[in-house]
């Protein structure tokens, strides 16, 4: 068992949740998983600097919603970044669940102040190019017989309805 298996078992006293942003079946069986394991705290990607406002998540919200993280400086640099909630987006129905389950919930990004100066030159800080362009996506692409991630990621995770160990395991 590699060293990412170990940090996804779901009898690990910290457990990790590899997620997609906006998978279905991630948003799915991480509330599952929540519900399964009622863990003290549930830590998610997200903005470290909402976190006193967190409850505001609660307030009955018409999704989609996002958290809008805005910077700036005495010389005049902006920098601006949205972070989107929908239904089946992994981290809301993790939000959900803490509530659910009576659960600590916290984002733990970087402040997104110290986020935003320390890239300067970066258009966009999630742009999957590089990694769309890399040996071992195209390596996983072959082996499913597809063209690109996406439909890859669909072929793995989405279209077969995977119980939790099989979705952690893949």
């Amino acid at each position: 068992m590699n060293n990412l298996s170990q940090l996804c078992r779901l009898d690990g006293r910290v457990v990790f949740f590899p997620v997609r942003h906006h998978s279905p079946a991630a948003a799915r069986l991480v509330r599952e998983a929540a519900r399964q394991l009622r863990p003290r705290a549930i830590l998610i990607e997200g903005p470290f600097d909402f976190n006193p406002h967190i409850e505001q998540l609660y307030l009955g919200h018409r999704l989609p919603i996002a958290v809008f993280s805005y910077l700036r400086t005495p010389e005049g640099l902006h920098r601006s970044a949205y972070h989107p909630f929908c239904d089946h987006s992994p981290e809301w129905q993790a939000v959900l669940a803490a509530r659910e389950i009576q659960a600590q919930v916290e984002f733990i990004d970087l402040p997104w102040g110290d986020l935003a100066l320390g890239e300067e030159a970066v258009v966009n800080r999630y742009a999957d190019g590089p990694l769309l362009r890399g040996k071992y996506l195209k390596l996983i692409c072959e082996r499913v017989g597809v063209d690109d991630l996406d439909t890859a990621w669909d072929t793995i995770f989405e279209i077969p309805r995977l119980d939790l160990p099989t979705y952690l395991q893949r």
